[in-house]
């Protein structure tokens, strides 16, 4: 089998062990993983791209497997490595340092996922866009791990300032959009105590007025 074949194989076992990840066998994509990553590590080359693509999507389901820290870990050293290899503004190094964000805040560490959500948005926008969608979704999830931190109302001055870009850029029927309107709506309940009370369209109407052009429409509960 020549080596153009043997990666053309690699892809198609990395996207049946994605697929059973999906399809919920947890355990399943994990093993498959980890057995991906040691035959590229010795096919391609630990600084492979298509070896550290592995490493990044085992460090994921072994994330969604139920062990958020080792997979934190997992990302952390894969970020030393993608910046050793690609550079601290590869599109590749940010991306992995957003997924490290992510899964730093599920590890209990939302602390830690600010900082680094901090430190990435500075560096996307040396060499991105103000408005490109990769800011935009990590201005989002800083917000999120703002809230979680027991600083719900930074969470919501940020998101409103998120919004007025959205509707600006995007419109305001776009799907995020309407989710970080929905977001916003979310943690004025937590400011308010109502945490534990799902926001309805009235508590909409009641509890926030935003100065933003155009007309956001009615949304369902909070998006994820």
């Amino acid at each position: 089998m020549s080596f153009q074949r043997g990666r053309h194989a690699f892809y198609a076992r990395s996207n049946v062990a994605f697929w059973r990840g999906k399809s919920g066998e947890l355990a399943e994509a994990v093993a498959a993983f980890t057995a991906l990553l040691k035959e590229a590590a010795a096919a391609f080359g630990p600084d492979d791209p298509d070896t550290l693509t592995t490493r990044g999507n085992l460090a994921q389901w072994q994330g969604e497997s139920g062990d958020p820290g080792g997979a934190a870990k997992a990302l952390a050293d894969l970020v030393d490595d993608r910046i050793r290899v690609l550079g601290p503004h590869h599109l590749d190094t940010l991306s992995t340092r957003h997924n490290l964000a992510e899964w730093q805040g599920r590890a209990g560490d939302p602390k830690a996922a600010v900082m680094t959500l901090s430190v990435l948005l500075e560096d996307m926008r040396r060499v991105l866009e103000p408005d490109h969608p990769a800011i935009l979704a990590v201005r989002s999830e800083a917000a999120r791990w703002q809230g979680e931190l027991e600083d719900p109302q930074g969470a919501v001055d940020a998101l409103t300032e998120l919004l007025g870009d959205m509707i600006r850029v995007l419109s305001p029927a776009h799907p995020d959009a309407i989710a970080t309107y929905n977001n916003i709506v979310y943690w004025r309940a937590r400011v308010t105590e109502r945490a534990e009370t799902t926001p309805s369209n009235a508590i909409v109407e009641e509890s926030i007025r935003l100065d933003l052009p155009g007309t956001v429409p009615e949304v369902p509960d909070r998006a994820e």
